[in-house]
């Protein structure tokens, strides 16, 4: 799960073959009915595991009617000569994702816990092989009003089956099948609703929890609004974190609400280069930030502001070419991989939305729109309930058209209690789900604990070696041992005015021995060390902010010609960027007339990165200081 500037880990993981023993035993439904004897049938699997299915009925209300079977892939621990000392059951997010279609992920962040824990990986009842839900308009065509009504109408009445309190229940009825008496259950993003579904209904069989960037709140108004601010809150400490970016000075939170409010009232027209390379004209409204205000891209936002409040439109036009309006249209692949049509039976089902059922898809949204409208002004952050209300990725513009829900059942319904079991929670203080509302499920668990790491979004055990030994370390003892990495943000590479031409350089330069270097060159090599970070920031579309092509290989190869981050300066050669390090090097001849022309070796120092060469006849030995 890569994202820029973090270390990827490796995935490189082979589960071992297992020899099965199937057990008959008898489960009691949660939902009412008495279900006997669950069984598994079983077979040799890819990857040295042995899968199988479980039946279970396809309303746990109605135990004697249709049934489906729940698909699962059992991993032996590696350690075969020992007995295992539990069983780790991972669920994704989504809703919709496959369990077993990836189980080196699972590997990723369990490690040498296979050793010694086998590994259970379930199908959520219309995901993956278990059923999944496959509306091929919807799936592949994209989300619009048609292929919602469709689906809705293709799965029928069953639709809503699939809610996650079934979901708890199919798991429980593989565990017993299987004959494993307690399991180590991980919830990651939807999955964490899921896996508190299960602890309230069977907690008796949970050895241990982990929920991993668990904020979803199921109040979609006041879902969205609580990411609107915390959106904002993290521009802010994204800003704090970035030596570039806070010694531009001013405050970032108010330079990007007054970015917004400007086109709110005047929209910005102009051409930039998208992700695909093509140079297109765009429009910048307050829609298109808010469809752009989120994740990596708020670091840039920042500077972005200031820059355009300076009289400079291009990164403002470039960020809205590299972020265009979120459309219906896209194919989401196999439905057996994810299933859209799952997770919009999920949703809908569970989600608490600010409309009458029973009203036609026109009222509802009229009363979604008002719903937003009421909030309080800020409660949205610098954006208008219109621009968030119009925004096609709110579960709630999907659900307009779902039929209303003949039956719901809450994950965790009101009063109930949480198992005293040893429970970690665990996310990343720049995740989207929001993390107050994952402390908040935290204090609700008689034995849980709270970890957030620094400089994280969304799935943090997926983060680095830090997230994954602390999970292992609480798996393993029940207990996470030393958090204290938790707290140490890793670098983060802000903008800090996007200069136009090398004398605005402002990025802090440091000389090193035998430095021979003037002002004029300092600001040179700034300016050339902020071109290459720029172009791994933008590596898709091929161009410079200001012209030249600049490109990211698929293998990691930068090639560069005459590519421009500022006007009077380009550069031209080639480097590697080291994925697994975080770090970029290269080797440039640089020209312009913000420059003396010269050739420059780049590469990493640190968190920062040293510049030698020769710029005219003088020499070059400078340290740039990117991150800190």
């Amino acid at each position: 799960m890569a994202r820029s500037g973090i270390t990827v880990p490796d995935r490189r993981w082979m589960p071992v073959t297992l020899v099965v023993m199937m057990l008959s035993s008898t489960v009691v439904a949660s939902a009412g009915g008495h279900v006997s004897r669950p069984t598994a049938s079983v077979g040799p699997c890819g990857a040295g595991a042995r899968c199988g299915t479980v039946t279970v009925p396809l309303d746990w209300g109605d135990p004697g009617g249709a049934t489906l079977p729940i698909a699962y892939a059992l991993y032996a621990h590696r350690s075969s000569a020992e007995p295992a000392a539990g069983t780790l059951v991972p669920v994704a997010g989504g809703p919709g994702g496959s369990n077993t279609a990836f189980p080196s992920d699972w590997g990723l962040i369990y490690g040498p816990l296979l050793d010694r824990f086998d590994l259970l990986l379930v199908d959520n009842r219309g995901t993956g092989q278990s059923g999944a839900l496959d509306c091929p308009a919807l799936q592949h065509q994209g989300m619009t009003a048609d292929s919602v009504a469709a689906c809705a109408e293709q799965i029928g009445a069953q639709r809503d089956l699939y809610r996650s309190a079934n979901v708890a229940r199919d798991l429980d009825a593989v565990r017993a099948a299987l004959d494993i008496e307690r399991i180590d259950l991980y919830g990651f993003s939807w999955g964490s609703v899921q896996a508190r579904a299960y602890a309230v209904r069977f907690g008796e069989h949970l050895r241990s929890l982990v929920l991993d960037s668990s904020g979803q709140e199921l109040d979609v108004v006041r879902w969205a609004s609580e990411r609107a601010r915390l959106y904002r809150d993290h521009v802010a400490l994204l800003c704090r974190r970035s030596p570039t970016c806070r010694a531009a000075g001013g405050n970032a939170r108010a330079q990007v609400d007054a970015l917004v409010a400007r086109v709110r009232r005047q929209p910005i027209t102009g051409k930039a280069y998208d992700t695909r390379g093509d140079r297109r004209r765009v429009r910048v409204d307050e829609a298109v930030l808010w469809g752009a205000f989120f994740g990596p891209t708020l670091a840039q936002f920042p500077a972005v502001a200031r820059a355009f409040a300076r009289g400079d439109r291009a990164p403002l036009l470039r960020l809205a070419a590299e972020h265009p309006l979120p459309t219906a249209a896209g194919d989401r692949g196999n439905p057996a991989t994810f299933s859209l049509g799952d997770n919009l039976a999920v949703l809908c089902n569970e989600q608490r939305f600010p409309w009458d059922w029973p009203a036609p898809p026109a009222a509802r949204r009229a009363q979604w729109d008002a719903a937003l409208a009421t909030l309080r002004p800020g409660r949205l952050g610098p954006f208008s309930p219109r621009a968030v209300s119009a925004d096609l990725r709110e579960s709630a513009l999907a659900c307009l058209r779902w039929p209303a829900p003949a039956s719901t059942e809450p994950p965790v319904p009101d009063g109930a209690r949480y198992p005293a079991v040893p429970a970690l929670v665990i996310g990343g203080d720049l995740d989207g789900a929001v993390p107050a509302v994952a402390r908040a499920y935290a204090r609700q668990l008689p034995a849980g604990s709270y970890i957030e790491f620094a400089n994280v979004g969304h799935g943090a055990a997926f983060s680095g070696p830090c997230a994954m030994s602390i999970l292992r370390t609480f798996v393993s003892q029940l207990a996470p041992g030393d958090v204290a990495c938790a707290a140490r943000a890793a670098p983060v590479f802000g903008y800090s005015r996007y200069p136009r031409r090398a004398r605005d350089e402002r990025t802090h330069v440091r000389r090193l021995a035998g430095d021979r270097s003037r002002a004029r060159d300092l600001r040179a090599a700034a300016a050339a060390t902020e071109t290459l970070a720029d172009t791994v920031v933008h590596p898709t579309s091929g161009h410079g902010l200001r012209g030249g092509v600049c490109v990211v290989t698929p293998t990691g190869g930068l090639l560069l010609r005459r590519c421009r981050f500022v006007e009077d300066l380009a550069l031209s050669g080639h480097g590697r960027i080291d994925p697994q390090a975080t770090t970029l090097s290269a080797v440039i001849r640089i020209s312009g007339a913000g420059t003396r022309p010269g050739r420059l070796r780049i590469g990493p120092r640190g968190s920062n990165l040293a510049v030698t060469g020769r710029l005219g006849s003088r020499r070059v030995r400078l340290l740039v200081l990117l991150r800190n």
